[in-house]
């Protein structure tokens, strides 16, 4: 995604629900990544940070592994890019959640996030006609949905509650999934698990609208929309991988997935 950012050298990245450090690596594979100096890898899962520790062996940067949450490592330092990939979309409170990463960005940094689903097209019926068209090849469920396979779930669990910065994590979404209306009783850490996927499951996804409103120190530079056919280009069939590349190029909007670049400047 070309995004005309101007940024300096030394940079310092933050990388929010890392996994396993697929989506920093894409990003060191970009323009900005000889510029990139330090990565930090937050995730909650131990299990997780060692798979992107193995992964950053190979980086020419400097990489830090933080396990735990966004709220652990408030003031511990501030980042020229901060990056989340299929992370939005988890979050029950979004609006908090954003706020505390604003409080760890430079002036003049810049936010990226990545296949989140776009929540302004959701119900799109040209997307829906695209998706039963490739489903008539290949039926396969968009990777945010897949989630909810009972076996991914159950090893989802053993990482995500092995630890008690996710025990407390999972305590916190329970209390503000009772505060926003959405259950009226404390839910098990498997049912949390699975509504906490709250941005797709209501079919709002994550709209640039939405972001606009928590994001007001900052100015979208950039947006793109892809998985114009419900799946990502490297799960698409041959021929459906040139129609995918053709949309990009054109600038389409009503992929199932968006991704954002935003820059901040304070006042």
């Amino acid at each position: 995604m070309d995004v005309g950012i101007t940024l300096g050298n030394s940079l310092t990245a933050l990388d929010i629900g890392c996994g396993t450090g697929l989506a920093s690596e894409l990003l060191l594979s970009s323009m900005l990544g000889n510029r990139i100096s330090q990565i930090d890898l937050l995730d909650t899962s131990e299990e997780m940070l060692e798979r992107a520790k193995h992964r950053a062996k190979k980086w020419r940067v400097n990489s830090r592994l933080l396990h735990g949450v966004i709220e652990d490592f408030l003031g511990d330092r501030k980042y020229d890019i901060i990056i989340c990939c299929s992370v939005l979309h988890h979050i029950p409170d979004l609006g908090r959640f954003l706020s505390d990463l604003q409080t760890m960005q430079v002036d003049g940094g810049v936010f990226l996030h990545l296949q989140d689903p776009n929540g302004d097209f959701l119900g799109d019926p040209t997307l829906k006609h695209r998706m039963c068209e490739l489903s008539d090849r290949f039926v396969r469920l968009p990777n945010w949905l897949r989630r909810f396979n009972p076996t991914r779930i159950a090893k989802s669990l053993s990482w995500k509650l092995g630890s008690r910065q996710a025990q407390d994590y999972m305590r916190r979404v329970s209390d503000e999934l009772i505060i926003a209306g959405v259950t009226a009783k404390p839910m098990s850490p498997q049912d949390i698990w699975t509504v906490t996927d709250i941005h797709c499951l209501d079919g709002l996804g994550i709209r640039t609208s939405q972001l606009r409103g928590y994001l007001l120190d900052y100015e979208l530079i950039s947006s793109r929309s892809y998985g114009f056919f419900g799946r990502l280009f490297s799960d698409l069939p041959k021929g459906f991988k040139r129609q995918e590349l053709s949309l990009i190029h054109t600038r389409a909007p009503n992929g199932l997935y968006i991704a954002g670049a935003w820059k901040i400047a304070r006042g």
